[in-house]
């Protein structure tokens, strides 16, 4: 595989040394490396690894410095063609987008750090997949760049562990700090400086060394200089690329984030402070909330004077059993969790799970649906049809009708036009082989009668076109009005079956008098897979939820049924067994008012948003009951052995359940709550 890795520089920093280590296992593994970036001390370890390095000025955003870049960056392509560009920042992440697709690339990128969504971050660009270095990362994605989180996957800060190794020496009172010395990243050097004087006096053999470069290291230097005007005590190593004879020597490494993992490999105690936050000497105990925030103490109260000088006496401080056992306990730690041949395998992971290239050539398929407003249900529909037609034919090229094109686009790796661009739409039905039409309830007046004239007009122009038309797994109906039955009937005339996916939707079809052949389907959304189980686990610590002991409420918004009467029968169900109510809009835009009415009543609920298909999934499989006025909500409990109820008054609910013969679970009604157990 020929891999193309962009940087804004080389400098010493946990990015740039984490992209570094990165392509020299990756070209062990045998695949082909090529690093573009500004430069800096790292490249010369990738001419020792043979690893070819291209200068670009893609650390400047001035309009010249941009347009050289994209220039070099395009006959660089040009002459070596590759098959994955892999983004480690964001102006060579906005710059290659640009040049995707003139070479037909994929685009990944990693996410380092939790860039705000302010300045140059509102032109932050995501490739089709992204690694995010922590947890935290992920979820800072998901909820500031709303990135899918199935297009999100989580790798560490994998550290080389033979390069990074304990050696030998006497304890003495050597710390080290490693860090950039930039405005956003240089506090605990400028605090470790100033409680030099305070730390002499009670360790006189003390020697601080501060390794990095920076905006603010003049300022250090001249800050070191009147601390210790003869610099006895204080080092200011500047910007090394290879940091390890230092930390050979160190008895106390003070930093965060890579290079604290580095220190730990070598067998160094180690204390986690960072302009981010602080947390003091990493221990057992203190290692879960370390690792969620990739040893950066984001969240956490920032470092002082007094907390360091607290925290380097105790360590200087312990005995020596207990000194050699917090040395053990970070390089173990290190091999147990930060392995590099992980992330290298992460990293391999997530480019194959790239949709594969097409060609425009193919026989494209269109998709058509209620796509891109964020309804579950239909997101999860479409994930799977994409799946299942790239498992069939992966060389023919997709594209969707989206209400958010860009996003959709982003999400799955298709071409996407806005479903109200009449024009794109008009060429997309006239380019395309084949029409994928649903699932889901399109054909139904109940929420618009505009709705129907829309997806009636689309299927008579795909026949008009004579184009090759699956409708699969529809929920047809209600259809009230006489012109939506007419309408109906003309444009399903001509085509020579449909899929269904309940006896209603077959029913409403033989009473429209259609004539061809009506096949039973199940709803593509069965075959969605459910979000993994550490992110499942994630999700119920973070919330305070409890495997099987909770309910889940999944409510419609514009429902006829009563708030408060609603609430009450979500009351009556929290018994012994499960305590916790959790509130899941499945179609944010509209049920988003309920959750709000609902919480309100029921102060202890917890509300989660901005979840995929597949974590809502997996969330209600491991519910302990459901109480769902959405069809999907009941399709993920029945599919998962879920006990169920729903709201008498919904005609796809109800219909949902009369098919499942479950009649019984449809109680929830004015009446006082009392519900018959599924």
């Amino acid at each position: 595989m020929n891999i193309l890795f962009a940087a804004n520089r080389l400098t010493l920093g946990g990015a740039e040394t984490h992209l570094v280590g990165l392509a020299r296992v990756l070209q062990a593994k045998g695949h082909t490396l090529t690093v573009v970036s500004a430069g800096g001390p790292l490249v010369g370890e990738l001419t020792e690894a043979g690893i070819p390095h291209y200068r670009l000025p893609l650390d400047k955003k001035t309009p010249l410095a941009l347009l050289r870049s994209l220039v070099g960056l395009s006959s660089l392509l040009a002459r070596h063609p590759v098959t994955i560009a892999h983004a480690h920042g964001r102006i060579p992440a906005v710059l290659l987008r640009l040049l995707q697709p003139r070479y037909h690339f994929r685009l990944v990128t990693t996410a380092h750090l939790d860039f705000p969504r302010r300045g140059w971050g509102r032109f932050s660009i995501w490739g089709e997949k992204t690694l995010a270095v922590s947890q935290d990362i992920k979820d800072h994605l998901i909820r500031v760049y709303r990135l899918s989180p199935d297009n999100i996957a989580v790798t560490v800060n994998g550290i080389d562990t033979v390069r990074f190794a304990p050696r030998s020496h006497e304890d003495g009172f050597q710390l080290v700090h490693v860090s950039r010395l930039d405005s956003d990243r240089s506090r605990t050097a400028f605090l470790l400086v100033s409680l030099m004087p305070a730390l002499l006096q009670r360790f006189p053999d003390a020697m601080l060394t501060i390794i990095g470069e920076g905006d603010r290291l003049p300022a250090l230097r001249a800050h070191a200089a009147a601390i210790d005007p003869h610099g006895r005590h204080i080092r200011l190593r500047g910007g090394l690329t290879d940091i390890r004879p230092d930390l050979e020597t160190a008895d106390l490494f003070i930093g965060v984030s890579r290079a604290a993992l580095e220190a730990m490999a070598c067998g160094i105690p180690t204390i986690l402070s960072g302009d981010q936050g602080y947390l003091g000497l990493l221990t057992s105990q203190t290692l879960p909330e370390a690792v969620t925030t990739n040893l950066c103490c984001r969240g956490r109260p920032l470092p002082d004077q007094d907390s360091l000088l607290t925290a380097i006496t105790a360590c200087f401080t312990l005995p020596s059993a207990e000194k050699q056992a917090l040395r053990a306990f970070g390089r173990q730690t290190v091999l147990a969790k930060y392995p590099f041949d992980r992330t290298a395998e992460d990293c391999l992971s997530l480019y194959a799970s790239l949709p594969p290239r097409t060609s425009a050539k193919s026989g494209r398929i269109l998709m058509i649906g209620y796509f891109g407003y964020g309804n579950t249900g239909d997101e999860a529909i479409l994930d799977v049809e994409i799946t299942a037609w790239r498992r069939q034919a992966p060389e023919r090229p997709i594209t969707v009708l989206s209400a958010r094109p860009s996003e959709t686009a982003r999400r799955y790796g298709v071409t996407a036009i806005g479903r109200f661009s009449l024009w794109n739409v008009w060429k997309a039905l006239r380019c395309c082989q084949t029409v994928v039409f649903g699932g889901g309830g399109l054909l139904q007046d109940s929420t618009s009668k505009r709705s129907l004239a829309y997806y009636a007009l689309l299927l008579w122009l795909a026949s008009r076109f004579k184009k090759e038309i699956h409708v699969t797994a529809n929920g047809i109906g209600p259809i009230t009005s006489s012109f939506g039955k007419k309408l109906t009937a003309a444009v399903l005339r001509p085509i020579p079956s449909l899929g269904v996916r309940d006896c209603a939707s077959a029913a409403c079809l033989q009473r429209l008098g259609y004539r061809g052949k009506i096949i039973p389907c199940a709803d593509p959304a069965i075959h969605l897979p459910p979000a993994d189980p550490e992110r499942l686990q994630h999700l119920l610590r973070r919330h305070a939820l409890t495997k099987g002991h909770y309910l889940v409420v999944a409510p419609k918004g514009g429902s006829s049924v009563s708030v408060e009467v609603l609430a009450a029968h979500i009351q009556s169900r929290i018994g012994e067994d499960h305590t916790n109510i959790l509130l899941l809009p499945l179609f944010p835009r509209e049920d988003e008012a309920i959750c709000r009415r609902l919480r309100a009543l029921l102060p202890h609920a917890v509300w989660i948003t901005d979840l995929s298909p597949g974590e809502i999934r997996a969330l209600i499989a491991s519910a302990a009951e459901v109480i769902a006025m959405r069809w999907h909500a009941l399709l993920f409990a029945s599919e998962s052995g879920v006990p169920f109820y729903t709201v008498a008054g919904d005609f796809k609910t109800e219909s949902f359940l009369r098919e499942k013969h479950r009649e019984d679970c449809i109680l929830l009604t004015t009446d006082p709550p009392y519900l018959t157990s599924s």
